[in-house]
């Protein structure tokens, strides 16, 4: 015989005896049948429950709703324009001119609309696909990116659940991202303005509503939910209290005549009942602020006044589980700033915007980095560049004066770092590219200018000079000094041991520097480099001066004929030195092309040529 099963302390488990053809029904909740208290007690909140309400396939009414509500249209847009508003930042090596371009050819090509688009009717309908067009290529094969060529992207074809029918018994198969996911969409014969084909799931862009567990998810075709069906009843609460409380603006104040024997006259009709309704009227046209009220003297008059107290509370209450139910913050949603004192609604505001910011890299990255690549196929016949990279900019925007102002502390704190020598020159350009995410400013700091400032010989201030020490650079550095100057004296203190430089104080640097600090503008490098103009340069080097110009650096050109390198100091633009050189030289000259700054081209003639003159061709003493 079996044996009882028994607890852990030894005892017989409780059971419970079920009569035969009887239900045993378990509570994990308080319950007091005595008082009728907790849910299955004999009350009336035992009595609620949830229905199935799929208005979701129910496209007319969701159509209407669309149409003739405000607040519906906001629920579906607000969030689709709103994750779409504010466009990308890209991060990449390709020419400003080049990111210009594609900036245009994506908004020729209405390409934002039509994403703002898929994702107003995916959740509106639970569903919807844009279709990418290429000319040339047939929509029901597979799309293979590399051979969209130059001129063959058309933009995207908008369709939403309704208008196609995918092929649920033809799924992926193939491991990834969309296996189990239809193959293909046919469009219907009801969109009569949209060609009948067939669409390769490769070549669409899709987008489907809320999500469902995948029972559910196949009784709606495999689509999602409209975002309207579960806040539906929220909806209705809303409405039906905004639509009753306009009622009692009607009822707001009454009138109330009391006639003796009315009743009466009523029922007696003729003269008197025809007598009655004329007072009445005669009372409708004088009673005014002028008029007069005229009465008989057992007849009475009073007014009625309804009071509104309470009503507001109640629909802030509802406007809040609406807004809950959307997802969306009151603020966003009516329009209408928050009461109270020191409420912004600045909080309730970042904390949608990272919301929607999480639902961009979810569903958004994917399709934009797609639409990105063929754009730049389509514009260019080539593939994106390598390192090519991309973020949404920021939803919460600052305002000009606000990044002004946190670019001058950013960079005046970046300066500080580097010339205290805690940073070197190629990580502040690092943190100044970096800051150009919030700011704005600083972002053309290229890849190549932070390679020439970490291969660069380090500043004093990076050899241990500290913030006091002036800015200078290190070809000249020795332990006898540079050639042509005197030699440094010794140390003032002889307990320290010597610095390897041979400068110990501080009046050591300065008489050192003040001939060695390297020239930071175009006027600096005209004035230290007069006499190395044209064909006195060293082998190999050319220069060009203007001193009228304020560019902070200069092009280095090689010239394939020669070999040689030409500096084009004259010029802050790349496109306008590579230009000038074209013109002296030749189209076909123009070699490999670097950028360096002043101090560093500085720094590479004074390595070739030793130090500088005291003067040269009778211009005035060096800095």
């Amino acid at each position: 015989m079996a044996r009882r099963p028994t607890s852990a302390g030894g005892g017989t488990k409780p059971r419970i005896r079920v009569p035969a053809g009887g239900k045993a029904w378990t509570r994990d909740s308080y319950q007091n049948f005595a008082a009728s208290v907790g849910v299955g007690a004999a009350n009336l909140s035992s009595g609620g429950t949830y229905g199935f309400n799929p208005i979701t396939r129910n496209h007319t009414q969701l159509e209407y709703m669309y149409r003739g509500s405000w607040l519906v249209k906001v629920i579906v847009d607000a969030p689709a324009e709103d994750m779409t508003r504010e466009r990308i930042n890209i991060e990449s090596d390709m020419a400003p001119d080049i990111m210009d371009r594609l900036d245009d050819y994506m908004e020729d090509l209405l390409l934002w609309q039509r994403l703002t688009e898929t994702l107003k009717w995916s959740r509106l309908f639970g569903g919807c696909i844009a279709v990418i067009m290429i000319d040339g290529q047939r929509t029901d094969t597979p799309l293979d990116i590399k051979t969209v060529g130059k001129g063959q992207f058309k933009g995207l074809l908008v369709l939403d659940r309704w208008m196609i029918w995918p092929h649920l018994e033809d799924p992926v198969k193939e491991f990834g991202k969309d296996y189990g996911y239809p193959k293909y969409y046919e469009v219907v014969s009801d969109a009569r303005t949209v060609p009948h084909m067939k669409v390769h799931y490769t070549r669409c862009i899709r987008f489907d509503g809320v999500e469902l567990p995948y029972w559910q998810r196949m009784a709606e075709n495999y689509w999602g939910l409209s975002v309207l069906e579960p806040c539906f009843d929220r909806l209705l609460a809303f409405d039906s209290a905004t639509a009753g409380t306009a009622q009692l603006v009607y009822r707001a104040h009454l009138r109330v005549l009391k006639i003796e024997k009315l009743r009466e006259l009523i029922a007696f009709g003729g003269e008197a009942y025809s007598a009655v309704t004329q007072q009445i009227q005669n009372m409708r046209l004088m009673q005014a602020n002028e008029g007069i009220t005229l009465l008989d003297s057992t007849d009475e008059f009073e007014t009625q006044s309804y009071a509104f107290g309470g009503l507001s509370d109640v629909l802030i209450q509802m406007a809040q589980q609406l807004s809950g139910a959307a997802q969306i913050p009151l603020v966003r949603l009516f329009g209408q700033s928050p009461a109270g004192l020191n409420a912004t609604g600045d909080s309730d505001i970042r904390n949608y915007y990272d919301f929607l910011n999480s639902a961009q890299e979810t569903r958004l990255r994917r399709p934009v980095r797609l639409l990105l690549d063929l754009s730049y196929r389509s514009l260019t016949g080539e593939g994106l560049p390598d390192g090519f990279n991309f973020e949404f900019a920021p939803l919460w925007q600052l305002a000009d004066t606000e990044k002004s102002g946190i670019a001058a502390q950013l960079t005046q704190a970046v300066i500080a770092a580097q010339a205290a020598g805690i940073v070197s020159s190629g990580s502040a350009l690092k943190e100044l590219r970096q800051s150009s995410k919030i700011t704005g400013i600083w972002s053309n700091i290229t890849d190549e200018e932070i390679a020439d400032a970490v291969a660069a010989p380090p500043l004093a201030t990076e050899m241990g000079g500290g913030a006091e020490a002036p800015m200078a650079g290190g070809p000249h550095e020795g332990a006898g000094g540079p050639e042509g100057l005197p030699e440094p004296p010794k140390p003032h203190q002889p307990s320290l041991a010597p610095h390897p430089s041979g400068l110990n104080t501080r009046e050591d640097l300065d008489s050192h520097f003040s001939n060695l600090r390297m020239p930071r503008t175009r006027e600096e490098v005209g004035k230290r480099y007069a006499h190395l103009v044209g064909d006195s340069l060293p082998e190999g080097f050319k220069m060009s001066v203007g001193a009228d110009e304020e560019s902070q650096a200069c092009w280095l050109i090689e010239n394939r004929d020669t070999g040689n390198w030409h500096a084009q100091v004259q010029y802050s633009a790349r496109d306008e030195a590579v230009q000038a050189f074209k013109t002296e030289f030749g189209e076909d000259s123009v070699g490999p092309i670097k950028r360096m700054s002043f101090a560093d081209f500085s720094r590479t003639i004074a390595e070739l040529n030793g130090p500088p003159p005291e003067k040269s061709n009778g211009s005035a003493p060096l800095p």
